[in-house]
């Protein structure tokens, strides 16, 4: 309560400093920011691609990161099979980025006012950045996910149509360079990915009778119920402000609708059937879907 009521005030009272202003005219001199029709700054596209590099190597640094760390001190990363280490490690970056940029997001979306002046159009530099974290880090997701693939012999569909809307709705956002409402709004949904990464560490650590295990499994559970009610509030905001939208480009309305579609009637419920099957079950059901196919 106290970040949000004041980080805001302090953060205005820093920019409107001379040194922060000389630094703000000196990042637009430099192609880096631009004043929107809104008159609020925001990434230029090569603002954008420059902070989607810088996130995407952070995504990577932090693999390596996790990577060295618990094969340096954790047993029980140790005992694990390669392909085991590889998930342990997308999960970590999963968890970290996801709990970071949701909490963000979620910041964006309910106490960012100015966001909320036009959802088609409206931009600010705080959600520029978080869309160009967001591309950078689901081209990690990509490149990862593929790289996994090919070095186990496996494919997720789930996961690769996850990751393909979700890496094309935030391309065509920084192509066209306006709405950034809704890829904000879409981005809180990653808020799974940290309890997630927590159920996968402890039963690989073998400790899924451990109360600890259980009541992380139950807030997973509910925060895929969670990301039902959001998703279909998206939905029902599309709908609402569709004399808005319409104006967006075509392939901007299509990719975010058939993606929350997808997402809110499909894959959310596959996942959170899952979730709630492992608490009961407590298995990996990827190692369990490899056993049935050996079998």
């Amino acid at each position: 309560m106290f970040q949000v009521e004041i980080l805001p005030s302090i953060l205005s009272k820093m920019m409107s400093h001379e040194p922060f202003n000389k630094l703000s005219n000196k990042l637009i001199d430099n192609d880096i920011f631009v004043k929107n029709d809104f008159g609020t700054m925001h990434l230029t596209n090569t603002g954008e691609i420059i902070f989607s590099t810088i996130f995407l190597i952070i995504t990577i640094l932090i693999y390596f990161v996790s990577r060295y760390i618990f094969s340096t001190f954790s047993k029980i990363y140790q005992g694990l099979k390669r392909k085991e280490k590889m998930f342990w490690d997308l999960a970590v970056v999963r968890g970290i980025f996801g709990f970071f940029g949701s909490s963000c997001c979620f910041y964006e979306r309910f106490f960012d006012t100015e966001l909320q002046t036009n959802i088609a159009k409206a931009t600010t530099v705080q959600s520029s950045i978080l869309i160009a974290s967001c591309l950078g880090f689901f081209t990690f997701e990509v490149l990862a996910q593929i790289t996994f693939d090919v070095m186990f012999k496996t494919f997720s569909k789930a996961l690769h149509a996850h990751h393909f809307v979700s890496i094309t709705g935030f391309l065509l956002t920084v192509y066209y360079d306006l709405g950034h409402y809704f890829p904000i709004w879409v981005f809180t949904l990653e808020m799974s990915t940290l309890f997630s990464c927590i159920s996968f560490c402890l039963m690989k650590a073998k400790a899924v009778e451990n109360l600890f295990w259980k009541i992380n499994q139950l807030i997973l559970i509910y925060v895929f119920h969670l990301r039902s009610v959001i998703e279909f509030t998206i939905l029902y905001e599309i709908w609402y402000y569709w004399d808005l939208k319409k104006s967006m480009p075509f392939f901007w309305n299509f990719n975010l609708i058939f993606g929350l579609c997808l997402i809110a009637f499909v894959l959310t419920p596959y996942w959170t059937f899952r979730k709630t099957e492992q608490y009961f079950k407590k298995a990996d059901w990827n190692d369990t879907e490899r056993r049935k196919k050996s079998q």
